[in-house]
């Protein structure tokens, strides 16, 4: 629902509410090992492994990452409430596999680029939040790269668009026992506004 708060607030407004949300989210990206590929439009894209990590360690990253924004996303919108009178909400979509990743473009314009079949997964994946009312999903793919992570999921499917049948979803709802790295990540932010004290 973020076109009609766009279309009912200042573009001063829309930059600063977008900046903080970029800010809360991409906090989650980068400090589990990722890195910020794009925005497009509200959206932000993270990618995991581009540094040749271990498959197990970077979907664990990406899985830590999705609930770190979640819980990001909660914090933001206790100050978006009282400040606005809204709330944002995301639907967040991991997916592995090989892509290629280098400096594309025109020779006056090159820019940092992937492509491959992995991100238009993950992408398709994303907006199947809207439609099975998630928050976070993840291709089974994926969460078969961390068998020992003590992830709470629930598993259903879905028929993603541009697929040809069902494709096998891992709804992450949080982590089973206490995760210190999430937890580390969760109260920085705190320690941070407070760097002076600290």
């Amino acid at each position: 629902d973020f076109t009609p708060f766009v279309e009912a607030h200042l573009a001063f407004d829309v930059v600063h509410i977008l900046n903080r949300f970029f800010k809360a989210v991409g906090d989650a990206i980068l400090v589990n090992n990722g890195v910020i590929y794009q925005y497009v439009g509200d959206q932000i894209v993270g990618l995991f492994g581009v540094g040749g990590d271990a498959p197990e360690k970077s979907c664990l990253d990406s899985i830590r990452a999705g609930l770190g924004m979640l819980a990001a996303l909660d914090d933001l919108n206790a100050q978006l409430s009282d400040e606005f009178a809204t709330t944002l909400d995301v639907g967040i979509g991991a997916h592995v596999g090989p892509l290629i990743v280098g400096m594309m473009g025109h020779p006056d314009h090159r820019q940092f680029t992937v492509v491959g079949d992995a991100i238009n997964i993950a992408s398709r994946i994303q907006d199947t939040n809207k439609t099975l009312g998630t928050r976070f999903l993840l291709s089974q793919t994926l969460f078969d790269q961390v068998p020992h992570a003590p992830v709470q999921v629930r598993k259903t499917q879905a028929v993603l668009k541009g697929r040809h049948g069902a494709f096998q979803l891992v709804e992450a709802i949080g982590f089973a026992t206490p995760d210190s790295a999430l937890l580390l990540q969760s109260t920085i932010g705190v320690l941070m506004q407070h760097q002076q004290r600290f």
